[in-house]
């Protein structure tokens, strides 16, 4: 099975399952923020999953105006570009609509400063392209994320 298959139903996972907390801070333990469409966003993570068997590491965030952002990225490594066989996946959510990149959709890149066995921590950027009843694209930038699993 593909990286971008496990990704995908990874995410949609996650995204089902968030419910969103406007109260985080950006760099903060379990946040991830980032400048979503020239708009800030600020989300509290609600899921980590850590895939052993897989290699990756899949992070679900929202916040209170109905966005979410979610990602997932292998399990070693610290950079990691979009492209085949890449570990490397990303979703946005908004009430308009949901944008992806992954393996061969999108563009983008995250790169982990900070690993440790329980907790993550780095940047990242991708430009989505739009999902089934969505239109253009959606440019995520400045991204940080703080997680622990």
């Amino acid at each position: 099975m593909s990286h971008g298959i496990v990704f995908a139903v990874s995410l949609l996972i996650l995204t089902m399952s968030c419910k969103g907390d406007a109260s985080c801070k950006a760099g903060e333990p379990m946040t991830v923020a980032a400048t979503v469409a020239g708009e800030n966003y600020c989300g509290a993570v609600e899921n980590v999953i850590v895939n052993a068997s897989g290699g990756t590491i899949s992070v679900a965030s929202s916040n209170d105006n109905s966005t979410s952002v979610n990602f997932g990225f292998g399990d070693t490594g610290d950079t990691f570009t979009i492209g085949p066989n890449v570990p490397l996946s990303f979703q946005v959510d908004t009430s308009a609509g949901t944008w992806t990149a992954a393996e061969m959709v999108g563009s983008g890149s995250l790169t982990v400063g900070l690993r440790t066995p329980s907790s993550a921590s780095g940047t990242f950027t991708f430009v989505g392209q739009p999902l089934t009843g969505s239109t253009g694209t959606k440019i995520v930038e400045n991204g940080s994320f703080n997680v622990t699993f």
